[in-house]
């Protein structure tokens, strides 16, 4: 790979690896820090409503208050003025105060008047049954309530926004005539005009919730129920939702109010994120791009060049070039030392080159010495070769016979006396066979001596077939040969070598178109019992072979019977 891509690669690799590492942390960071914003806001959104919703019950109270401690209220629970309620409990008293409840109750907590107007319909409707007992049956709202109460009140109908006052007079003093109770039904209108007072979007959701299916209600139920003031969560990419919990007027909750709020901080986010992002990379890749342009400029480049410098003058082998240089920075430095360099190798190849001519003249001298030497060792090694092969002629000559190429009687002495020593050391028997063609002289009268030579050449050969590697055949003289049968155990081992040479050599040999045969005698002695030297063995063995040449042809026979049938005879 070229230097100047892999430098290219390097830093697009640290570029990239520092735009994800920023990516990553500006995700987790950032993006939690305006999730917590989002929250922040959200609950800041809640607490507003719930805020909101304080002041409504607190205008209702400021208006029960206004009707309360109220000369005219206060005469009209005393003397029940049919003058009070033609001029105040008009329809336009509620539809002013938006209310639909005004309910007079004595000290006793007894029903004492009101009235019941449908702000939809326009009309006053009977007040319901239900509604009474629910607030005879509550006594403290009637009659505990000196300081006053509002809130909200759960009942068959709906949910009622009330205010319970106690009535005193214009001044505010007693004692007391009775309680005043004002409210409304709080509708789904209602609530769309909190919505609007808090420009958000507002539901309500009266308790339990058990046949709701929204999922996000019924966690912010479980997290509201354990004890959490808020529960805030996103719907998904474009809304929020947060949950908190509505109490009655007796501070038991009663319902969940949920706000909805467009997620524009987060999206917000996400989009100053990744503008963040494309800003970083934009500047990132800029500075990727000027720092490969100044390093390929500055430091690259300059090291191509001197590399493609090194390698025209390795590739030309000429030591006389230079590398440019100019400056004082690490790369001219170190091409100046490279320059250095060249002048020594170029002064030490122009010493070589003397050097060489000067040993190739002592060589060439040499040269011309070694030929002479090489010739005269030459003539020395032809000299030794034929000293050897004379050598190994005057042995084979020495120790063979020149015509079966077995061992002659010379020879045959000198292993023989090996063998013997061997048995006497070792404790074995060996059998000396001589064996004598009986025919010999008849077959080199009736055929020629090259026939008998050429017969006893084959005879040669079947009686070195005929016994083991560890035994020896020798020519000792003529038509005679003598073989040693070594390790013999008993004179059965010795009959079967015996018959199987007397078989071999009985077979007729065909030579030059003649079926030339012969009858064999064979006499044997054994040592030790036959003999303790080679001499009385293999004179022995000689005796025993021309007793066997009294007997009919091919017939072996041993020293020792013999010996045993010269005494038979002469007794």
């Amino acid at each position: 790979m070229k230097l100047r891509l892999k430098l290219l690669l390097i830093l697009a690799s640290i570029w990239a690896l520092i735009s994800v590492s920023i990516f990553i942390y500006s995700k987790h960071t950032l993006m939690n820090n305006y999730l917590k914003l989002e929250r922040h806001e959200t609950i800041d959104s809640i607490q507003q409503t719930n805020k909101t919703l304080n002041n409504i019950l607190y205008a209702i109270k400021l208006l029960n208050v206004d009707w309360s401690q109220w000369d005219d209220a206060y005469h009209f629970m005393k003397n029940k003025n049919a003058n009070f309620i033609q001029s105040n409990m008009a329809f336009t008293s509620f539809e002013n105060a938006k209310i639909n409840l005004i309910l007079f109750y004595s000290n006793d907590g007894t029903f004492f008047y009101g009235e019941n107007y449908d702000l939809t319909k326009k009309k006053f409707i009977a007040i319901p049954r239900d509604f009474l007992d629910l607030l005879e049956s509550q006594k403290t709202y009637i009659q505990d309530n000196e300081n006053g109460k509002a809130g909200i009140l759960k009942t068959r109908e709906g949910y009622v926004v009330l205010s319970a006052q106690p009535i005193l007079t214009s001044q505010g003093k007693g004692p007391k005539a009775g309680t005043l109770i004002m409210g409304y039904f709080l509708t789904d209108k209602q609530i769309g005009k909190l919505a609007e007072i808090v420009n958000t979007d507002v539901h309500f959701f009266p308790l339990p919730i058990a046949n709701n299916n929204d999922p996000f209600l019924k966690q912010a139920s479980t997290s509201l129920k354990q004890g959490e003031p808020y529960f805030i969560i996103p719907a998904n990419n474009k809304i929020i939702y947060g949950y908190t919990l509505v109490n009655d007027i007796d501070k038991n909750p009663i319902g969940i109010l949920r706000i909805t709020k467009p997620r524009m901080l987060f999206n917000q986010g996400i989009t100053t994120i990744h503008s963040y992002l494309v800003i970083i990379v934009f500047i990132g890749l800029i500075f990727i791009l000027a720092m490969w342009y100044l390093v390929k400029t500055f430091i690259v480049d300059r090291i191509i060049t001197i590399s493609d410098k090194i390698i025209e003058i390795n590739t030309k082998s000429d030591f006389s070039e230079r590398i440019k240089v100019g400056g004082n920075d690490e790369l001219n430095k170190m091409g100046a030392a490279f320059n250095s360099l060249m002048e020594i190798i170029e002064l030490t190849q122009e010493q070589l080159k003397y050097r060489i001519f000067l040993r190739t003249e002592e060589l060439s001298h040499l040269s011309q010495l070694n030929k002479n030497l090489f010739k005269e060792v030459g003539m020395q090694r032809e000299i030794e070769l034929k000293l050897r092969a004379e050598e190994k002629n005057l042995r084979q000559m020495a120790y063979y016979d020149t015509l079966t190429g077995l061992p002659n009687r010379f020879y045959y002495h000198e292993i023989f006396q090996k063998i013997l020593d061997k048995s006497m050391r070792d404790g074995t028997n060996f059998a000396i066979f001589f064996i004598d063609a009986d025919d010999f002289k008849n077959i080199n009268d009736t055929y020629g001596h090259d026939i008998g030579d050429k017969y006893l050449i084959y005879i040669a050969q079947q009686l070195k077939e005929s016994i083991k590697d560890s035994d020896v055949v020798a020519r000792f003289a003529g038509d005679e040969f003598i073989i040693c049968v070594n390790n013999i155990r008993g004179k059965q081992l010795i009959d079967k070598v015996a018959e199987k040479i007397l078989e071999t050599l009985s077979i007729p040999a065909n030579i030059d178109g003649y079926h030339i045969s012969s009858s064999f005698s064979i006499g044997i002695s054994v040592c030790p019992q036959d003999g303790g030297t080679i001499e009385d063995l293999e004179k022995h063995a000689d005796l025993a072979m021309y007793y066997a040449k009294k007997q009919p042809g091919n017939t072996f026979f041993y020293y020792d019977e013999m010996h045993q049938d010269t005494l038979t005879t002469s007794s």
